[in-house]
């Protein structure tokens, strides 16, 4: 089973958003979706989150239309960790995670438990009573990560498949905490999850991702393993930015080098007029 986004059209303001746009995300993997800004990656995370109707198409979440779900069952199966989780309320680190119980009915002692866990998965155990409000802009991330974690912590009867969106969940996180949040996600995807992650860092992509999808103005370029679809042509069209594609010194993954590009001639002028040379 997958949730599967069929023939997605979005249009707004009369711009289109999304291009009869087809994608599936299945349990076992972890699925980057990467483009230039405005290609359309977060809206088609808006509408595999149920957060935006398109205007046609559908998402399917294991077999089943997402709009015949009901609102706590969908939960269960799918979580999405937004761009921006705005909270301004003094709860503790541990309260905001138990949030995440909700569909399940907590808290009960389970469940604070499981949102306990949940933090030290992302490695902030020791900040569990620590106001929300005074963590740093990477920790709060985190934070929301143990949150939507902790919303489908368990597995389903039958197996059946749960799946994990996040939007850019390192951008916060220094270097350190974007490798381990995405080492996490692998590990997640190991126990059956299908996870989906909206991502700037090509390599980053190209290291923990086990199929890519490149989208530009609302289509979707290509959709592969790494190795295949991160390629010089493909990376032009999508970024307009030539680059070099190198054997990774220690990772059977691609590492992308970007190309020198030689500046205007305006700017260089204008460089040589600000700059004494001596």
């Amino acid at each position: 089973m997958t949730l599967e986004a069929e023939g997605l059209c979005v249009r707004r303001s009369g711009r289109a958003l999304l291009q009869n746009l087809s994608l599936s995300l299945a349990a076992g993997e972890v699925l980057a979706v990467v483009g230039a800004n405005g290609a359309g990656k977060s809206t088609l995370l808006r509408v595999l989150s149920a957060e935006l109707t398109p205007d046609r198409g559908q998402v399917r979440l294991n077999g089943r239309a997402l709009a015949d779900w009901p609102a706590r069952e969908s939960a269960k199966r799918r979580a999405v960790l937004p761009q921006h989780s705005p909270l301004d309320f003094p709860f503790t680190a541990l309260e905001v995670v138990l949030m995440g119980r909700i569909p399940h009915g907590g808290p009960g002692a389970e469940d604070v438990h499981r949102a306990a866990l949940a933090l030290a998965e992302v490695g902030l155990a020791p900040l569990a009573e620590r106001r929300y409000t005074t963590l740093s802009g990477g920790e709060r991330q985190r934070v929301h990560l143990a949150r939507v974690l902790v919303q489908i912590w368990e597995p389903l009867p039958a197996q059946e498949p749960r799946f994990l969106l996040l939007d850019e969940p390192t951008a916060s996180l220094d270097l350190a905490h974007q490798h381990a949040t995405l080492a996490l996600a692998q590990r997640w995807a190991q126990h059956d999850l299908g996870v989906l992650i909206v991502l700037h860092d090509l390599n980053l992509a190209a290291q923990y991702a086990n199929r890519v999808a490149v989208l530009k103005a609302g289509q979707l370029l290509a959709v592969g393993a790494p190795a295949k679809v991160l390629e010089p042509t493909l990376i032009a069209e999508a970024f307009g930015l030539p680059v070099q594609i190198l054997p990774h010194p220690e990772l059977p993954c691609p590492l992308i080098v970007a190309r020198a590009q030689p500046a205007p001639a305006a700017n260089q002028a204008a460089t040589q007029a600000r700059v004494p040379i001596t």
